[in-house]
């Protein structure tokens, strides 16, 4: 007596292979996607961030020379000396071992606090202030802040005037 062979319902060896290299390339192109995808993504989150720490640092700047009575500086040092007597008697902002510093002075005591840390995501790498003088006094103060988050740099300028000072520019 012959049996009768059913036709076999499962997948042969050539052809999961095929689906196997099948899926590889497609899981390799979405890896290849995702890497890109994650890779722009920090990018501009470097990029989002210098912006925001240095123009909010440098707004803030401005704002303080503008409304000051003088300014000097040193290396690595902004000294403002409020034209309002009634707060602090100098603001201070200075870079020191990669610390980005804001120092207020009341009286002879100091408060000091810390705007940009060395180990923050974004780094202060450069501060430079350069004065042009009217006499012994500043009439316009130009300020360079050099940060960097990552592979990112960004050197945000500004300049201002000291309110004394406002009328002869």
């Amino acid at each position: 007596m012959r049996r009768k062979c059913k036709k076999s319902r499962g997948f042969t060896l050539v052809e999961l292979l095929v689906s196997l290299v099948l899926s590889a390339i497609l899981l390799t192109g979405f890896g290849v996607a995702l890497h890109g995808t994650l890779f722009s993504y920090e990018r501009n989150s470097n990029s989002t961030a210098l912006d925001h720490v240095g123009r909010s640092i440098v707004e803030r700047m401005t704002q303080e020379i503008r409304s000051a009575s003088n300014v000097d500086c040193g290396s690595n040092l902004l000294r403002i000396y409020p034209a309002d007597t009634s707060g602090p008697s100098e603001i201070r902002y200075r870079l020191a071992d990669g610390v980005f510093y804001y120092d207020q002075v009341n009286g002879g005591a100091v408060t000091s606090n810390v705007l940009v840390g060395a180990n923050d995501s974004v780094t202060v790498q450069s501060f430079r202030i350069d004065l042009i003088l009217d006499g012994s006094n500043a009439k316009l103060a130009n300020v360079s802040l050099g940060l960097q988050a990552g592979d990112a740099t960004r050197t945000i300028k500004a300049s201002a005037a000291p309110r004394v000072n406002r009328a002869s520019l």
